[in-house]
């Protein structure tokens, strides 16, 4: 981290603070969340495996297929205990499968970032009156594309101007270089994630498979 310019090392350590500070007030699955959060974190971390490369000027990123699990998992589960979810599947991403090793200030802002993303979307999506569990619609429609909308914004903007502050480059350049062409598939991913959460809170477990095909 000595590396990084002082801006840079400010940003991350406050996203790092912040993120651990949420993360210890989470709470912990209730005996009838307990099957479902187990099922989704071990998903979670399986998924994380798959990764999409994105084009960088001067780094490369990489964006992980869990994020249909997660983003099913704050549709489930709320955000509290779905940033569990998605802090883990962070850690597993930036320390299994990659060509060089992530120094554990990366790691922990990648955890951190996603940790005040789904904070941010679960806010959201909860301030328009989405329901978790099981969704009722039309009226959850609304709340589900305005959790999308801040889960893109708020997870490649923070990693944007991580890499803006690295590389001293403009946060607008890299946001539009890197990451706003990667908007569509978190729609396509999200609408996966809705198709799993259905199933998942209806309690069709033997569709459960099936459901999870279009993620791949």
């Amino acid at each position: 981290m000595t590396k990084l310019p002082i801006p840079a090392r400010i940003y991350v350590a406050a996203v790092v603070v912040l993120g651990a500070a949420m993360l210890s007030l989470a709470d912990v699955p209730r005996g009838d969340q307990l099957p479902v959060f187990l099922v989704l974190i071990v998903a979670s971390l399986l998924t994380s495996a798959f990764k999409l490369q994105l084009p960088t000027t001067k780094n490369h990123a990489t964006m992980s297929v869990a994020f249909v699990i997660d983003f099913a998992s704050l549709m489930l589960l709320g955000p509290d205990l779905a940033m569990l979810i998605t802090a883990s599947s962070a850690v597993m991403q930036s320390t299994v499968g990659v060509s060089n090793r992530n120094p554990l200030y990366r790691t922990l802002f990648n955890a951190a970032s996603l940790i005040l993303t789904v904070q941010a979307a679960g806010f959201a999506h909860g301030a328009l009156g989405g329901t978790t569990g099981r969704f009722a619609w039309p009226g959850d429609a609304t709340p589900l594309v305005a959790a999308v909308v801040v889960w893109f914004l708020v997870n490649t903007g923070s990693i944007a101007i991580a890499m803006a502050l690295s590389t001293r480059q403009p946060v607008r350049r890299v946001w539009h270089h890197s990451f706003l062409m990667s908007g569509p598939s978190y729609f396509v991913g999200a609408f996966v994630a809705v198709l799993i959460s259905e199933v998942v809170g209806r309690g069709m477990w033997s569709v459960l498979p099936l459901a999870g095909v279009p993620m791949f």
